[in-house]
């Protein structure tokens, strides 16, 4: 017998090998836990029986102009939302935990119906519907329903007091063993703010055409707004919330649909609006960027025939007081820091004609030049020492008024703009080299047509006294 060990038979007449075999690799039971987004907790929340959609936003969804020249900002339409995905946002966190004031859900007009123009702060928001009513602003009446109906004549408040949230309309409405809080938004629309609270769920957005470029291609827009798509809403308005509500990101995605959509058939309708406007009183570095840019766009196409067109026309209207608000865009444009010491005048008593504009310079009457500058400028032809654009930033402030009333090619002004600018201020302005600020004292005057005339009658009745002298003397000579 041979010293092989035989195989062992099992019992099931299989052969069983003597050497015993490898142990298999260890394998995890299962991956390791990832942790879920607020989205997904969300989701995973809606599978319980409390409702997942806590929190209701209500916000205004058209502006309403009556026949007695009244408006209002009216008809609040909910959104329903979901509050733990809200608190992601610093802003929302903050309203959905500070203090909301408990109210019976049965109480009659709960939520504001209406609020004034003057308290929406935002009267050009192209994200309210628009609409006409052939009747007189209604007055509130006592008692009457709070239903969010076309015409919205519920009982609202006329005292004028509105936060930024309205705490006083905020309530917790039962809905079954939970409660779902209400709270009004008074200054933003209804579509922007549900496009804001989609972008906090997706983070994408869906920006609408700006209305300087045509209400036929943003009502366009509107009507083709694919179900796939994401809420389709203003950029300026998203700007505008994104903002105030401290969300730089959704800022930024604004700002880039902003920009993208500005062109010379616009720019001007656009950087002389109320909207960038708004932003030079506000005086905010994310203000600042955008309105800089649109001022920058407006000067690099500044020769275009779009804007060659529009823009008199525009800057008429600014001397003439119809638009109050541009001021401080001009004087971008211009490129001059100008402080005026007072209110200004009444448009009424100074606006001058468009022809006075045009043709009839107003001179700057600039003090002695200081020694920051007074240099040398060899070679060129520039009255005062004034240097080319590329150094007017470094004189005194008179020195860069004069520079640009002097020498627009080289100041990259054109001196109309400039003389609309003094137009507009309507004054005389008399400046004093200082250590101080830019300190224009300001003198009440009159640039109108009539004085544009006046002016002219008597440069004509100088040069007329001149060439009778002239022929004069002609005739003493011949003697």
């Amino acid at each position: 017998m041979s010293g092989r060990a035989s195989p062992v038979s099992s019992q099931w007449g299989l052969e069983d090998s003597v050497a015993p075999r490898p142990p298999s690799p260890t394998r995890p039971l299962s991956k390791p836990a990832t942790a879920l987004t607020s989205v997904e907790r969300a989701l995973k929340t809606s599978l319980s029986p409390p409702e997942i959609r806590d929190v209701h936003l209500y916000a205004f969804s058209r502006r309403v102009l009556y026949s007695d020249g009244a408006i209002r900002i009216d008809c609040p339409q909910p959104i329903l939302a979901i509050g733990s995905i809200l608190k992601e946002t610093d802003h929302f966190s903050k309203l959905l935990t500070s203090g909301f004031s408990e109210m019976n859900s049965d109480a009659p007009h709960a939520i504001r119906q209406y609020t004034h123009e003057s308290e929406y702060d935002y009267e050009t928001d192209s994200d309210l519907d628009e609409f006409e009513e052939a009747d007189s602003i209604p007055s509130p009446v006592a008692g009457s329903s709070s239903s969010s109906s076309s015409r919205s004549k519920g009982k609202g408040k006329d005292d004028g007091e509105m936060g930024e949230e309205d705490k006083a309309h905020v309530q917790s409405k039962g809905v079954g063993d939970t409660k779902a809080h209400q709270i009004l938004i008074p200054s933003i629309a209804h579509r922007t703010l549900k496009a804001c609270v989609f972008y906090l769920y997706t983070g994408k957005t869906n920006f609408l055409p700006l209305t300087s470029e045509g209400a036929l291609q943003r009502a366009l827009a509107l009507l083709t707004t694919s179900e796939s798509a994401a809420p389709a809403c203003s950029p300026k308005s998203t700007f505008r919330l994104a903002e105030s509500y401290g969300m730089t990101e959704l800022q930024d995605l604004a700002y880039d649909g902003i920009v993208s959509r500005l062109k010379p058939e616009n720019i001007v309708e656009e950087a002389f609006s109320s909207f960038f406007a708004r932003l030079v009183a506000d005086s905010t570095l994310p203000y600042d960027r955008l309105r800089e840019h649109a001022v920058s766009y407006l000067s690099q196409h500044y020769s275009t025939p779009a804007i060659q067109n529009l823009l008199p026309h525009i800057i008429e209207r600014v001397v003439l007081g119809d638009m109050p608000h541009a001021g401080g865009v001009l004087r971008s444009l211009l490129g001059l820091r100008v402080a005026v010491s007072g209110p200004l005048p009444s448009f009424a008593a100074v606006a001058p004609s468009a022809h006075a504009i045009r043709s009839t310079p107003v001179p700057a009457r600039a003090g002695p030049p200081s020694p920051a500058a007074t240099h040398s400028d060899a070679g060129r032809n520039v009255p005062g020492g004034t240097p080319p654009s590329a150094n007017i930033s470094a004189l005194s402030p008179s020195r860069q008024l004069e520079a640009v009333s002097t020498n627009p090619s080289e100041a990259g002004v054109s001196l109309g703009l400039f003389n609309a600018f003094k137009a507009f201020q309507g004054k005389e302005a008399v400046y004093k080299e200082s250590t101080e600020p830019f300190v224009v004292i300001a003198e009440q005057t009159r640039v109108s047509k009539k004085s544009a005339m006046m002016r002219k009658n008597k440069k004509f009745k100088g040069r007329s006294d001149e060439e009778s002298r002239t022929q004069g003397q002609g005739l003493d000579c011949r003697r």
